[in-house]
């Protein structure tokens, strides 16, 4: 099936003589101060250029950010309301939402792994039909050559092929947007060269965001962060770590979260967004016509867990680092989430079910009494 699509995309395109395909990574409403490029120029030039667009994002169904038909809406104003431009735009477009964060414990760990090391992972994964690197045994890891991956450490690792492997090789050779380049973007492109695809970057329509290989200080400048707003991770150096991602929700935490949802705090928040903040909406009108409506933002506070957590010296355990570096994890959850209105912090577990250690449960039972909590999920309205 994949090479029928290929085959008839090839006929497609000599018969059009246009330049090809064009994929585009996360240029959505979440990133677009990220955006140093006009996304109209870039819609037009995908509508008028190419005869086919992936839309590649992070969607309702994976993170809880923008839905398909809210993205439409946000490219038909980048076009300015052109409705014949972005009729012919959507005919010639496919939208994916990907997800994300599938290599990024590995692009993000303390060990640095470099981009070759990752690909090489990947692609055994691939070729043996392992989804989850937890699966690896420890002859995988000896056929893979990454000296840098150790058996013990799997467990540490959120770390996966997604679906975009099956929709990704019908787009091979395909020129390359969006970003950021060496985070969503380098996903996408590692995810690729394992599957031995390449793109070609139109760098006028790329924005660049973090060096996934560089750590960057945080305003408390003991503390050390990398990552995005998707994953991150904080470091005291010589001390410890705390590091986590975004979630949808915390469907084993979900009573928590009812509970906080009652509280005086939650109620102060979701007032105060949905009374500052609009957004627009496609309606229809009773003669089948269409038009845009501002109506009040939803309000969506987003989701944060601390996936893992630790302090090198066992020395140093017990004094209090653990509960201090998860208060920088929450701090820097808190700055990501400010346009949200909101932020729910808790503990891995409330994600999978488990993984959420004794004495983690024990920092979370000192936090509980400092913010506005419930179970091992505190609350915190912006």
């Amino acid at each position: 099936m994949k090479l029928l699509r290929e085959y008839i995309r090839v006929l497609v395109e000599q018969e059009q003589g246009s330049k090809g395909s064009l994929v585009v990574v996360d240029v959505q409403p979440e990133y677009e101060s990220n955006t140093p490029f006009d996304i109209g120029d870039m819609l037009r030039t995908a509508a008028e250029d190419y005869s086919r667009v992936l839309f590649l994002f992070n969607g309702e169904d994976t993170l809880g950010m923008v839905s398909e038909f809210e993205l439409k809406n946000f490219y038909l104003e980048k076009l300015d309301y052109d409705e014949e431009l972005f009729d012919d735009l959507l005919s010639k477009s496919t939208f994916f939402d990907k997800g994300y964060g599938f290599f990024r414990d590995v692009m993000d760990s303390s060990v640095c792994f470099d981009r070759a090391s990752i690909v090489k992972i990947v692609k055994h994964m691939i070729d043996n039909d392992i989804r989850d690197i937890r699966d690896l045994e420890e002859e995988d890891i000896e056929s893979i050559g990454v000296s840098e991956l150790l058996i013990d450490d799997l467990e540490d690792y959120g770390f996966w092929i997604p679906d975009l492997e099956d929709e990704l090789p019908v787009w091979n050779g395909s020129d390359l947007a969006g970003g950021a380049r060496n985070e969503c973007m380098a996903e996408v492109e590692i995810l690729g060269a394992a599957q031995g695809l390449n793109f070609n970057h139109v760098d006028r329509f790329i924005y660049e965001g973090d060096n996934r290989y560089t750590e960057t200080l945080t305003e408390a400048a003991a503390f050390r962060h990398k990552g995005s707003s998707n994953y991150f991770r904080v470091d005291l150096p010589g001390i410890g770590y705390a590091q986590g991602g975004q979630h949808l929700r915390f469907p084993d935490c979900q009573s928590d979260v009812d509970a906080l949802m009652k509280t005086p705090e939650f109620i102060k928040a979701k007032e105060n967004f949905e009374a500052n903040n609009t957004t627009k909406d496609m309606m229809q009108d009773e003669d089948g016509n269409y038009f845009m409506k501002e109506v009040p933002a939803k309000f969506r506070p987003r989701f944060y867990d601390i996936a893992n957590a630790w302090i090198y010296d066992e020395e140093n355990r017990g004094k209090g680092h653990g509960k201090e570096i998860y208060k920088a994890f929450i701090d820097k959850a808190v700055e990501y989430s400010r346009s949200y209105g909101g932020v729910f912090i808790g503990a891995h577990h409330c994600t999978i079910g488990s993984g959420t250690s004794p004495e983690a449960r024990r920092v979370w039972a000192s936090l509980a009494r400092e913010y506005n909590s419930s179970g091992d999920v505190i609350f915190i309205g912006l």
